[in-house]
């Protein structure tokens, strides 16, 4: 039956289907004003105090801005240097800045996902040509991914404008462009501090070239955020850094793969969170961060014997992927950075096998939980007291992570091998695949060798 499906026709249905049900739910989330005192606030009230001047006081949020109220209490988790990129923001009254910064939300959304599908629809099976086909798979990918999408609920948000800056880097690291592929990953840590751990462990495992490429860049960015706001407020956000994971433990917001430990610490210690369960919590979760960096690292280690372009490749993925496992907070639409792990599967499933494939569909459904409302709305039906119900709903919430990690874990050889036949596609031009679908419509229609909708 699944064969039937998979047809020239249901491929273009299937694809104007999700498309559209993407942009209908896009423009749903402009239209709408919700989220004006969450994550927008934020954005909106560190601009509003750069614009006055006050840049000093941009990690107090309950301080006034210009003797005025500031629009929501929520702190701002951003690098000092990173405030400034609000300013524009003061220009526009509330109601008009969060239009504006939803569209510009929405804008480097499908930026992101566009680049993403024209380089991962290289590692498809071939020669079957179909295009039309794996973009009908991408974007019903897309549509069901949740992260992408919440962050309409809050506001707007800047994950997806990081997102994008990643794609870029993706692009420029595995050519060798390590200038602009630092410059382009350094600005997503600008605007997403938590990315700095996958950073490191891109610098560190992609050459001694590349390390050299990444030092000069940090400098750089460092000289430049020091001469602009002065070493104190790096201070102040250094420490609120190291102190913030203990202030975000709440599963329904919080999805990191470390945050069960955190009830885990306090089920062991008999429900109360005291001096032992908070040391036991903060062993375990160390304990699961070492271990995620480990995994990254058995699979680097072993890729050196591949290509330059496919080690690269390989290394990237991995990198970011540990830099989201590893943070402590993982917001819902951080899990977005899990997505090109889980596109890139699909798309060379051909090659990997059903093991991996099976585990990035599940991760992609379990997705659904990131929705913000959902998990609220669970959190009021289950309670938000007890702490083995807790634990089991941070199982859950984390589950996308999770699955992540046990790709990582249980297929590297797998991946290396999958890089490693499919090195040749990596150096092709990011526009190929379009030209060759144009060039090439009669092979549009045909179906892989594997069958099924997929």
């Amino acid at each position: 039956m699944l064969g039937r499906l998979d047809t020239p026709a249901n491929h273009r249905r299937l694809f104007w289907i999700c498309l559209i049900g993407i942009v209908s739910g896009t423009l749903a989330g402009i239209v709408v004003p919700a989220g004006s005192g969450w994550d927008f606030a934020n954005f909106y009230d560190t601009g509003r105090r750069v614009a006055a001047g006050q840049v000093g006081s941009i990690y107090d949020s309950a301080s006034r801005i210009g003797g005025e109220a500031p629009q929501g209490s929520m702190q701002f988790w951003g690098t000092p240097l990173s405030a400034y990129l609000y300013a524009p923001m003061a220009v526009l009254r509330p109601g008009a800045a969060l239009v504006a910064f939803k569209i510009e939300t929405a804008l480097a959304l499908f930026l992101a996902l566009g680049f993403l599908f024209l380089w991962i629809a290289r590692f498809r099976e071939q020669p079957d040509g179909s295009l039309m086909r794996f973009a009908a798979v991408f974007v019903f990918l897309a549509l069901l991914y949740q992260p992408f999408w919440t962050v309409f609920r809050v506001g707007g948000q800047t994950t997806p404008t990081a997102f994008l800056l990643l794609c870029g880097a993706l692009l420029a690291h595995c050519r060798g462009r390590f200038l602009i592929s630092w410059l382009l990953f350094g600005m997503a840590v600008l605007i997403k501090p938590f990315l700095i751990v996958g950073l490191a462990f891109l610098a560190l495992s992609s050459g001694w070239k590349a390390f050299r490429t990444a030092v000069l860049v940090a400098v750089l960015f460092g000289v430049v955020s020091l001469l602009a706001v002065g070493w104190d407020l790096h201070a102040r956000f250094v420490s609120r850094m190291l102190t913030g994971p203990d202030e975000l433990k709440d599963w329904w917001f919080n999805s990191s793969l470390t945050l069960p430990f955190h009830y885990l610490g306090t089920l062991i210690g008999g429900g109360e969170s005291d001096g032992v369960s908070e040391t036991l919590s903060v062993a375990l979760r160390l304990a699961a961060v070492g271990a995620v960096l480990l995994i990254g690292l058995r699979i680097v280690t072993r890729a050196r014997r591949l290509p330059t372009d496919a080690r690269l490749h390989l290394t990237f993925i991995v990198a970011v992927t540990v830099g989201v496992l590893a943070s402590p907070i993982v917001w819902e639409h951080y899990v977005a950075f899990l997505f090109p792990l889980f596109a890139f599967i699909v798309a060379a499933r051909h090659e990997l096998g059903p093991g991996p494939l099976k585990l990035a569909l599940a991760a992609v459904i379990l997705c659904l939980g990131q929705n913000l409302v959902l998990a609220l709305a669970l959190a009021d039906l289950v309670g938000r007291e007890g702490t083995a119900v807790n634990l089991v709903a941070s199982i859950l919430k984390s589950s996308p992570c999770w699955l992540a990690a046990w790709i990582l874990w249980r297929y590297p050889e797998e991946l290396q091998d999958t890089h490693a036949r499919l090195a040749d596609r990596i150096r092709l031009p990011l526009w190929h695949e379009v030209r060759a679908h144009r060039e090439a419509p009669g092979l549009t229609g045909q179906a892989s060798a594997g069958g099924g909708v997929l």
